[in-house]
């Protein structure tokens, strides 16, 4: 019999408010949650952290060095960021190197065991990843708001908007779309969650046609509907049933004829409910991951 697996999560202590919603569906899945420094990898724990920062950088190395080395828990990085979609082979290669290896030292051992990510075709690019899906919860969303919806307006992005997003928001805004405003609080979240009929899904960068993993189990966490810019590989959605794509040129002209096409993507959100919240649901995948 296979020894279950003590999985506890370890989180930055400087406040990234772009993570906020992995940690709540962290919270809503019942799984234990440290700060970076009280990690102690001589014990016998599964440590799943995100994302990659400074305060990685530093102390996963000292820790390393406390330990000779040698550690008794596992170490996975849970890579959520799309940054080296676009860096060539060796680029990747160098710059993962750099981030794992303690001094660049080919000759020790990572400093994780595991890279997670949860794009299927960022997972391609590199043999050290390993594809897990991010899934959401029936816990992440107060039942109320999924059930009385009222919605204020078409859609929210629920991103930070700068540099191409803010064009097409400008298409948008065109077309006589209603866009929720800015959610920088979980109070200000709740509100525009439940108080829009979609979730548009544009990508940060032209070159990165990935899906974005926490704002797709959010949309599917509160039953919302999703439209998205084209995605390379959407696994484990399936398009025009999870969601709605559109060409970015023409998500102005789509929205605004609602009578039309944007229906579509609205029947898409129990399907995507089911998928994400049900079959994928985040606590049991984790826990598959971790135990494969």
């Amino acid at each position: 019999m296979t020894k279950p697996q003590h999985i506890v999560f370890a989180k930055p202590q400087h406040h990234y408010q772009s993570y906020d919603d992995f940690w709540a569906l962290v919270t809503a899945a019942q799984f234990p949650v440290v700060r970076l420094p009280e990690v102690d990898l001589s014990t016998e724990t599964t440590y799943v952290f995100t994302p990659w920062n400074g305060e990685v950088a530093d102390l996963l190395p000292q820790m390393h060095e406390k330990n000779g080395g040698k550690r008794r828990a596992r170490v996975i990085w849970w890579n959520l960021e799309r940054d080296l979609a676009d860096a060539s082979d060796e680029d990747r290669v160098a710059r993962l190197d750099k981030i794992i290896r303690p001094a660049g030292d080919a000759d020790h051992a990572p400093l994780v065991d595991e890279i997670w990510v949860s794009d299927r075709a960022y997972a391609a690019l590199d043999d050290r990843f390993r594809h897990v899906i991010l899934g959401g919860h029936p816990g992440f969303a107060d039942l109320r708001s999924v059930l009385f919806r009222r919605p204020q307006w078409l859609a929210t992005l629920y991103a930070y908007v700068w540099g191409r997003r803010q064009m097409i928001v400008d298409d948008l805004t065109r077309h006589g779309i209603s866009l929720s405003p800015n959610a920088w609080t979980f109070e200000d979240r709740a509100a525009v969650l439940s108080g829009s009929r979609l979730m548009v899904n544009t990508h940060q960068y032209d070159a990165a046609r990935t899906i974005a993993p926490i704002r797709f189990a959010v949309a599917a966490s509160y039953g919302m509907g999703l439209v998205s810019e084209p995605i390379d590989d959407p696994f484990p959605l399936i398009r025009n049933e999870h969601y709605a794509e559109c060409a970015t040129e023409d998500l102005g002209r789509y929205l605004a004829d609602f009578s039309g096409g944007a229906p579509a993507a609205l029947a898409t959100a129990p399907a995507l409910y089911d998928l994400l919240v049900d079959e994928y649901r985040f606590d049991r995948e984790v826990r598959q991951a971790v135990g494969g």
